[in-house]
């Protein structure tokens, strides 16, 4: 008697049923973020064997790490979930089952792969259905996508399904700005063609919001910008990439980083130099309340004016900023 397990797909419970499938029956899921994140600069045929080696070679870690845990295992514990014959979740698993029966040296060996656990879905599923099943396992519980594979299949529910950042947060919990950013990264860099690898530089760059405008002023190509140092090596570490917001505060520096050959430590010192409050979290906290009260609103002085506690905080800030101008001999 086969078990029959229901899987939440948002709207309804899809009913599947556990079963053994043999491995020649299953086939990979091109649309699976794990395999269409690899996808991005491919060229020729697509079949099983061609994503079968792409998965080998752009996704060693994954695969390999997962391989010598199953082989040690001698069994795969958890069920491939199946549409069709197609492995919408559970990829990872099926290149390691390809490889061990590949491997396996006598029929003895390949035995345990022949056949594969599986929560086959019965009847009919809809695409929104499969993103959420998708969704459900890899953004809200496991998260085992890394951010291009979930930025990946983000991006294909609204460009192919026409899904609107607010129907993609209800599926995946994330927010509207992070969908949106997601989205325009990923797009920028399928249009660059750039390494899924290098997510961290440019989504780190884009994510802040003068970075963001600067891009879409047309003013430069970010990623074209981030893509040409990287190969140049003058972009350090992924996260040096938080440092081009900095950059963009000197218009030397923003000089000498996007259309000069300064790498991306030099053009930031640069614009420290400049603007030494970018570099010290006290002086920025200072600067940033100096702006604010150059735009303070009249409502907001007139509400301060009538709470007596609103007027003590200013009255103790006035008594600080005093006390540190004379111990630093500063006079108006």
């Amino acid at each position: 008697m086969t078990e029959e397990i229901n899987i939440y797909a948002g709207k309804r419970n899809i009913k599947t049923k556990y079963l053994h499938v043999p491995l020649k029956d299953l086939h990979y899921y091109p649309a699976n973020p794990r395999i269409s994140s690899i996808l991005i600069n491919f060229k020729g045929e697509l079949n099983d064997d061609a994503i079968h080696k792409l998965m080998d070679e752009k996704q060693q870690e994954a695969v390999r790490k997962l391989f010598q845990q199953i082989r040690k295992d001698g069994i795969i514990n958890e069920p491939l979930v199946v549409y069709n014959n197609q492995v919408i979740e559970g990829n990872t698993r099926l290149w390691v089952a390809r490889e061990l029966y590949k491997k396996a040296k006598s029929n003895t060996e390949r035995k345990p792969w022949e056949n594969l656990p599986c929560r086959v879905i019965q009847g009919d599923i809809n695409e929104e259905e499969i993103n959420y099943i998708l969704c459900n396992v890899h953004i809200k519980h496991k998260k085992d996508w890394d951010p291009f594979e979930q930025a990946c299949y983000i991006a294909r529910m609204k460009i192919e399904r026409g899904m609107s950042p607010q129907k993609i947060k209800e599926i995946s919990t994330f927010g509207v700005n992070k969908i949106t950013d997601y989205i325009d990264v990923y797009k920028e860099m399928e249009k660059h063609h750039a390494e899924p690898g290098d997510w961290n530089r440019y989504y780190e760059a884009y994510r802040d919001k003068e970075v963001k405008e600067y891009h879409k002023s047309g003013k430069a190509d970010i990623f074209e910008v981030i893509k040409k140092k990287t190969i140049e090596g003058k972009m350090g570490i992924a996260r040096d990439s938080r440092k081009i917001s900095k950059i963009l505060k000197s218009k030397r520096a923003t000089n000498m980083f996007f259309y000069g050959d300064a790498d991306i430590h030099r053009a930031y010192e640069v614009s420290i130099l400049e603007n030494p409050e970018e570099g010290d979290p006290l002086l920025k906290r200072i600067s940033d309340l100096d702006e604010d009260l150059k735009h303070i609103q009249f409502d907001k002085l007139e509400e301060i004016k009538k709470d007596n506690a609103k007027i003590d905080v200013i009255r103790e800030l006035f008594k600080q900023i005093k006390k540190l101008c004379n111990e630093l001999k500063i006079t108006p």
